[in-house]
């Protein structure tokens, strides 16, 4: 089975978005999203993630997918991965708020992918550390892997997850990917992924 990278096609003139609560809950993580106080103690999140639209003209696009501060796509987008049976996602309602906005838009949903795999072959792939001198130590790194291969015997049977080696790494599976293609999803790309065992 082939596996695939989902990404954003982003056009020239995109809306970004920048995160203005729950400032302190890490995102991408494959698990149950927590939230963070100044005591450390983790409580369960609640939603509304607010965010901040930022964008150059009143006509930019507006994503099915924003990538970043966390994965956020459209309702539709979250339909259509249900339609085909994906149900490894924790769901939280998205405020978009920003100063050309007369009223927040609520058309956008934090889509937590719950499915972290340890699958990369760091042999093979474009590896970049991004923590020398930093709190990493060298069993937990934090990297970025700019072209991934994969060992699919690790995978399993799910058809999206975060990559364990660098969790920015959104992987669907090729039945998956036919899917969303065929439901005219323009502006999401797919990037092949190589395998090879380690």
């Amino acid at each position: 089975m082939e596996y695939y990278r989902l990404l954003e096609h982003v056009p020239e003139d995109t809306a970004s978005l920048f995160q203005r609560s729950h400032t302190s809950t890490e995102t991408k993580t494959g698990r149950v999203l927590v939230d963070y106080g100044p005591d450390e103690m983790g409580v369960p999140f609640e939603g509304p993630l607010a965010c901040e639209l930022d964008r150059d003209t009143p006509q930019a696009h507006w994503p099915t997918l924003f990538s970043s501060p966390a994965l956020i796509g459209t309702r539709r987008l979250l339909e259509d991965l249900r339609e085909i049976g994906v149900d490894n996602i924790e769901v939280h309602p998205v405020r978009i708020e920003g100063d050309d906005l007369s009223v927040a838009n609520h058309d956008y949903v934090l889509l937590n992918v719950l499915g972290r795999v340890s699958c990369a072959n760091l042999r093979a792939s474009d590896v970049a550390r991004i923590d020398e001198g930093g709190d990493a130590d060298d069993a937990h790194p934090m990297r970025i892997i700019d072209r991934l291969v994969i060992d699919p015997a690790r995978i399993g049977d799910l058809d999206l997850f975060l990559v364990d080696e660098d969790t920015d790494c959104v992987v669907v599976s090729e039945r998956v990917k036919r899917h969303l293609e065929g439901k005219g999803h323009a502006d999401i790309r797919f990037e092949r992924l190589e395998q090879a065992a380690p």
